[in-house]
């Protein structure tokens, strides 16, 4: 008993500790999808989502996210059961991304940034959306820099390795 409550308050801490707070609540982020990414997503891309469970581990949150036919279903601050991806977003690529220091693909690239798939289905998924990532050039714009060379060399490298 001793030992399951020490580690229940070990991950309080934890949590405490994380140097990465999220700070929007749920409507400010659901607003922020609304008006700024869910009209710019095109309807092959939503065909290739499809029906998918995800966990997005950050900042000492879980955030459920479910999509229907490549639609938003399903947005909230706590875990779905079941998921097909998660993601966990280390403290380190949240603050780096957040201070344009560091772009999603470099993230995951080093590992600051991991996906897991509890399927093959989702393991493709997650595969073909960092390619049309890449290709659509999204890095550069958020980073607001262009290094002209980056989504070259890393479609190159998921061709190859991928």
């Amino acid at each position: 008993m001793k030992v399951s409550a020490a580690a229940v308050f070990a991950l309080l801490l934890l949590n405490l500790l994380s140097a990465y707070q999220l700070n929007k609540t749920r409507d400010q982020l659901l607003s922020s999808y609304y008006s700024d990414v869910d009209s710019k997503i095109p309807n092959g891309l939503r065909a290739l989502v499809g029906d998918e469970k995800i966990n997005v581990n950050i900042g000492g949150r879980t955030i459920g996210i479910e999509t229907r036919s490549g639609r938003l279903y399903s947005f909230e601050y706590a875990p779905l059961k079941n998921p097909g991806i998660v993601i966990t977003v280390s403290d380190e690529a949240a603050d780096r991304i957040g201070r344009k220091e560091m772009g999603v693909m470099a993230a995951i690239d080093s590992r600051l940034i991991t996906i897991r798939t509890t399927n093959f289905f989702s393991m493709l998924k997650v595969e073909a959306l960092k390619r049309v990532y890449v290709a659509s050039g999204m890095d550069k714009k958020l980073m607001e820099y262009d290094d002209g060379n980056y989504n070259a060399v890393y479609v190159q490298k998921l061709k190859v390795g991928g």
